[in-house]
Order: C-alpha cells, then sequence, then structure tokens
C-alpha cells in the first residue's frame, strides 16, 4: 500500500512537469513567432540609423567647408524698420478692397452701356430719326404674359390704358377723308417684336372706342394672328384673292362674343406665291370696299426686314406703325428705316416701342386715377375705395 500510494504521488508530479513542459514549448513557439516579427523591424531601425550618422557626417562635411571657405556676399545697406512684429491692417484693407471692387464695377457698368447698341426706350432713337415715336408699351411680368393669351384680359391695367392712348395717338395722326376709314399697317424688324399682340390690342381699343375695325392676318407665310384665333384652315384673305371676285361675305367674321365690334379676316389657305399674290390689283380694291364699310381697317404685316410682302402692303396703307421691342434691334438699323420712310414706302410712319422696361429706363412711376400704377396690374376697387375715405 505505502508503494502504490509513493507510486501515485510520481505519476502526479510526472503530469505536473508534463504539463509545464509543454507550458514552456508554446511560450518558445510564441517568442520565436515574435522574434521572426522583430527582426526586420531591428533591420529597418538599423538601416535608418547608418543613414542618420551617414547624413549627419555629411552636415558636418558641408558646415566645416562653409567655415573654411570665404563669403562672397556682404551687406550694401542695413535694413531699415521697426524690430517689433507687424500686424495686418484689416479694416483699412478691406475698406480698400470695397472701394475698388465698386469702383471696378461702376466701371464694366459703364462699359456694358457704352457697347449697347439696342433701342431700349425712345432716348435710345438716333438724331437722324424724324419719325415719332407713337407709344411705348409696358413691359408685361410673368404673370400677366401666362395669363394673356392674345388679348389683353384686364380693361382697367396699364397696358390696357397705354393701347387707348396709343389709339388716341393713332386717331390724331390719321387723315380726315370725307367718307370711309383708314388702313393701318402694323409690322416690325424681326419676327418676336410684337406686332400680332400689338395688332391685336389696338383693334380692339377701337372697338371698345365705339368704332367699327376689321382685323386682317396679311402674313401670308406664318399666320400667326390666325392662328392664335383660331382660325386656321378656314377661308380668309387668299380665297378672296384666288377666286379674283371682291366679295368678301362669308369670309370675314367676328372675333368673339366679347369683342363687339370687331371683325376678323383670316390668311386663308397657304399659297406658294404670297408676293404674286399679293401684287394683284384686286387687293387695293378689297381695302377701298372695306375701308368705306369699318372705320379702321389693321393688317398685321410679316416684318419689313424679312418679306416683301409688307412693302406691297403698306404701299395700300394709310399709316404705318413701326413695331420695335425694346432690347432687340439695333440702332444703327433706324438709319435705314428713315430712309424708307424719307422714300414713301412707309407711309405716314410712327414707331411703337414695346415691352419697356420702366424702371430700368428711370421712367417715373404715375397712376392712372385708380390706384394703378406700373404694376401692370389693377388694385381691388374697394381697397383702393377705403383708402381715398
Amino acid at each position: 500500500k505505502a508503494l502504490s500510494n509513493y507510486r501515485s504521488n510520481l505519476d502526479l508530479k510526472l503530469n505536473q512537469l508534463i504539463d509545464k513542459r509543454n507550458s514552456l514549448t508554446e511560450r518558445l513557439t510564441e517568442t520565436a513567432i515574435k522574434e521572426q516579427e522583430i527582426i526586420p523591424l531591428i533591420r529597418e531601425h538599423k538601416v535608418k540609423e547608418e543613414l542618420y550618422l551617414m547624413l549627419l557626417s555629411k552636415e558636418q562635411e558641408n558646415a566645416l567647408a562653409m567655415a573654411v571657405t570665404e563669403s562672397n556676399a556682404r551687406v550694401l545697406e542695413a535694413a531699415h524698420g521697426p524690430n517689433l512684429p507687424i500686424s495686418p491692417k484689416t479694416i483699412k484693407y478691406v475698406a480698400g478692397g470695397t472701394a475698388g471692387g465698386a469702383l471696378l464695377s461702376i466701371l464694366a457698368f459703364m462699359g456694358v452701356a457704352m457697347l449697347n447698341n439696342k433701342v431700349n426706350n425712345k432716348h435710345d432713337l438716333p438724331s437722324v430719326n424724324r419719325q415719332p415715336v407713337i407709344a411705348e408699351l409696358p413691359q408685361m411680368s410673368k404673370k400677366e404674359s401666362r395669363n394673356t393669351k392674345l388679348f389683353i384680359q384686364d380693361e382697367h391695367s396699364v397696358i390696357a390704358e397705354c393701347f387707348h392712348i396709343l389709339r388716341n395717338n393713332v386717331d390724331s395722326m390719321l387723315p380726315r377723308p370725307e367718307q370711309g376709314g383708314h388702313v393701318i399697317l402694323v409690322t416690325s424688324t424681326l419676327p418676336g417684336e410684337g406686332k400680332t399682340f400689338t395688332s391685336a390690342n389696338l383693334a380692339a381699343a377701337f372697338a371698345y372706342a365705339g368704332k367699327k375695325v376689321l382685323l386682317i392676318d396679311g402674313d401670308l407665310r406664318k399666320s400667326s394672328l390666325t392662328r392664335r384665333l383660331g382660325g386656321s384652315g378656314r377661308k380668309g384673305l387668299t380665297s378672296i384673292l384666288l377666286r379674283q371676285n371682291p366679295d368678301t361675305a362669308g369670309v370675314i367674321r367676328p372675333v368673339g362674343e366679347d369683342t363687339r365690334g370687331m371683325d376678323v379676316l383670316y390668311t386663308g389657305p397657304t399659297v406658294p406665291n404670297p408676293v404674286t399674290l399679293l401684287s394683284h390689283p384686286l387687293l387695293g380694291q378689297i381695302l377701298s370696299i372695306l375701308k368705306k364699310q369699318y372705320d379702321a381697317v389693321i393688317i398685321d404685316a410679316p416684318p419689313y426686314g424679312i418679306l416683301a410682302d409688307t412693302a406691297i402692303l403698306a404701299s395700300l396703307s394709310d399709316i404705318t406703325l413701326y413695331t420695335v421691342r425694346s432690347g432687340k434691334i439695333d440702332k444703327r438699323y433706324l438709319t435705314q428705316i428713315q430712309q424708307l420712310a424719307d422714300q414713301g414706302k412707309l407711309p405716314n410712319m410712327a414707331y411703337i416701342i414695346n415691352g419697356v422696361n420702366f424702371k430700368s429706363a428711370s421712367y417715373s412711376y404715375y397712376g392712372y386715377g385708380y390706384g394703378y400704377q406700373y404694376g401692370y396690374g389693377a388694385k381691388d376697387p374697394q381697397q383702393t375705395a377705403r383708402k381715398r375715405d
């Protein structure tokens, strides 16, 4: 029994020694792994140390060489100035930069204004011009442009009042025949200057004044007025000229119920030779007949600067209203227009400047009796009445 106990103790010590050996083996393995990781770092450290020693040696050699070599530089004059630190003068620099920027902006605006050769208002007409500016139509706001298809809906707006003034000025320029009306031609230099809009609303202004008005779409190529009034495909001016009969029965139509006293003559079917068709003597006979039936015959003509159709229509007109959109036509071109007027190709001509920005043109604001200003919209009448009270 004693031997058995002694043997058990020895086995227990043997197991402890085996565990200790395994633990030492694991620690030796971990040490070997760490040594493998440290060896590259030691090598890198040695390389850096050798480089540092080499650079230090070079620096000492250069310092020794510079100390031995005599310098060629010499001080001619000692520097002047305080030895204290200098702080930037922020306020002074900001004020100077602001003043310089403002001056550059003013010079830039002046340069742009000097280089701008466009007609923006009646003051921009060249000195050679002798034709009157019969009206300046204000620039419409984006809201008004969206709400206005062709005719101005609000009769009390400022732009509607401008058309009434235009109608009165046109009426004062027209000759006074013993009987019959007049032919009024509306044209422009380029498309998009508002001649169709001007023709339609001028006709509406005449109708609003109790006149009997006929609106003719004389642009046989583009037919903007016909298209905007929904008359595409209907009989019109070309129908009368093609059948060689001055009878206008069944061709002239009323514009609508809201525009009493105003009729319209559409362009009619498309023709391949508008100039030849307009050159027929029948056109003059038709206009003579229409002048006896209407107080005012307003022709929406094509742009004069592009097509020859307008020259034919102008020769049969009593007055020519030349529409110029603000900021679109070069001032130098108006000299050619003046020459055409002097030659009689644009009889009794007057300018209409469309889309004038009265604020930028330094125009003063003024009212029209109902509290309206150049906002192109009417105020509430009840609100205006309360303010007056």
